[in-house]
């Protein structure tokens, strides 16, 4: 392939990641990314809901304490005494990484080498499932890039790196852990990918048949969800009809005229829900068959808080904003978070996509180009910490 192309679709995914509905690079406070604008950060957006049974307050403070003594002090012993030795862990950490509780210390290790000085962590949402079996998190990390990378030297640069994730408990452990992690956006705030790779939105660059639908839009049929079963049908109706089918304006009949929206979707994109229809418009041109699978979508208290776990898939078989298809398919961990408010009504949105891994999937991530982990490459006082884990 030749280099201009094979630059041409790099640039292209990484667009695609930056600019999606489903795959989204959420939006900073305290930087500029390389890929996006600094934008208003989510620290009070919604408080933190409480648990409505004893054991979900008691899951919620285990996992307030991974979150301090884990990530913001680099203990890494509270996660041998949380985290299960065969948690089931459907997260991907990114190359080199190992499975299951070793993966998780190892990030928590290769970060606090990165950021010694003032990484630090906050749980901007933390709810608890009505059974208390389950915890749902928005976290948002920042820091200053004062060490080695894995391997490579720090920059100064200032990050932020937004995780959403679910837990399963069980006696007291954790033994289920779904997350997916802003990796693209850390990795673009460290430089390793460049300024202006992405093309502005503009309608002329979609689809005709998208293009049809955005000159004759049909007629919105509002809807309000009051019960928790309506709220998860405005959630599943999103999803299924929205981003499946392709339906511009199934967003615009669940949300609220305050609605605000925390993606970032790309440059040229327009503000609010008119970014949704942007979004789906541009995604289902570029992925024709572009499939959302929910695997799990959870109401908590009577839903006024509702996270979902998906797995989104496709085959780019179309251009994205006029750059040409690569033909490969893809499949990728997508976390999202609606809040709903007292009138039933979508006001605030927002969500986390495993973005590397689709442009390593799609093959654009060239051999070296990216560190991978290797207990080497983070700091010696964590090497015994590290290799209490055995599981491979």
């Amino acid at each position: 392939m030749a280099r201009t192309q094979s630059r041409a679709l790099r640039l292209a995914v990484l667009a695609l990641a930056c600019t999606t509905l489903l795959v989204a690079c959420g939006d900073d406070k305290e930087e500029a990314s390389t890929l996006r604008p600094p934008a208003a950060g989510l620290s009070d957006y919604v408080s933190p809901h409480p648990a409505g049974t004893k054991l979900g307050n008691e899951n919620i403070a285990r996992f307030r304490r991974l979150v301090e003594e884990g990530i913001n002090q680099g203990q890494l012993e509270v996660m041998d005494e949380l985290l299960a030795p065969d948690i089931l862990d459907h997260q991907w950490y990114g190359p080199g990484y190992p499975p299951s509780r070793a993966g998780i210390k190892a990030l928590t290790a290769a970060l606090r080498t990165a950021f010694p000085d003032d990484l630090h962590a906050v749980a901007t949402t933390l709810v608890a499932s009505n059974d208390g079996h389950q915890t749902f998190a928005i976290i948002r990390t920042t820091g200053t890039n004062t060490g080695p990378y894995l391997g490579v030297p720090p920059t100064g640069n200032k990050i932020a790196l937004d995780i959403e994730e679910a837990a399963r408990w069980e006696n007291g452990k954790m033994v289920e852990h779904w997350g997916v992690a802003d990796n693209l956006g850390l990795l673009s705030q460290l430089g390793f990918f460049p300024p202006g790779s992405v093309p502005d939105f503009s309608v002329d660059l979609v689809s005709d048949e998208f293009k049809q639908k955005y000159a004759n839009p049909r007629p919105l049929d509002p809807t309000v969800a009051l019960t928790v079963d309506q709220k998860l049908a405005s959630v599943r109706r999103a999803t299924e009809v929205g981003v499946n089918t392709g339906d511009l304006y199934v967003d615009a009949e669940i949300t609220s005229d305050d609605y605000v929206e925390h993606e970032f979707y790309g440059p040229g994109y327009p503000d609010g829900v008119e970014r949704h229809k942007a979004a789906i418009a541009v995604n289902r041109t570029a992925l024709p068959d572009l499939n959302t699978k929910i695997l799990q979508v959870e109401a908590i208290g009577q839903g006024e808080h509702v996270f979902g776990i998906f797995k989104a898939a496709g085959t780019n078989l179309g251009p994205f904003l006029g750059i040409p298809p690569t033909g490969n398919p893809i499949e990728i961990d997508v976390f999202e978070y609606f809040h709903f408010d007292q009138n039933g009504k979508v006001n605030i949105h927002n969500g986390v996509a495993d973005l590397l891994g689709l442009i390593d999937q799609l093959g654009f991530i060239p051999p070296g180009s990216t560190p991978a982990y290797s207990p080497e490459k983070v700091d010696p006082k964590f090497k015994a910490l590290l290799e209490t884990d055995t599981k491979k």
